[in-house]
């Protein structure tokens, strides 16, 4: 399993399941979901052992937005993420 995100909303009380963030070009050992950050509508999804640009285990840092619809796929799903950090550089 390659991995995913889970993004909740609150209704008072009650919590619900909105998307499930995952990776379109993930394989079954990038561990993706490992770690997660959030502030104001922007996730950071870590991806400890994703292969960039033919290196494996290099890991990467996801970035998605919130409300954003071109990133959304019609089943909810959001797919990608753009890469911000990858072996400890900005790309």
């Amino acid at each position: 399993d390659q991995g995913s995100a889970y993004v909740f909303e609150r209704a008072g009380t009650i919590w619900s399941q909105d998307q499930k963030l995952v990776l379109p070009d993930g394989s079954d050992t990038d561990r993706f979901g490992n770690s997660v950050a959030t502030q104001d509508g922007t996730i950071l999804v870590g991806c400890p052992l994703d292969e960039l640009g033919g290196t494996f285990n290099v890991g990467s840092v996801r970035v998605f937005v919130r409300d954003c619809p071109e990133c959304l796929s019609p089943t909810g799903t959001v797919t990608g993420g753009s890469t911000i950090c990858a072996g400890g550089s900005a790309t």
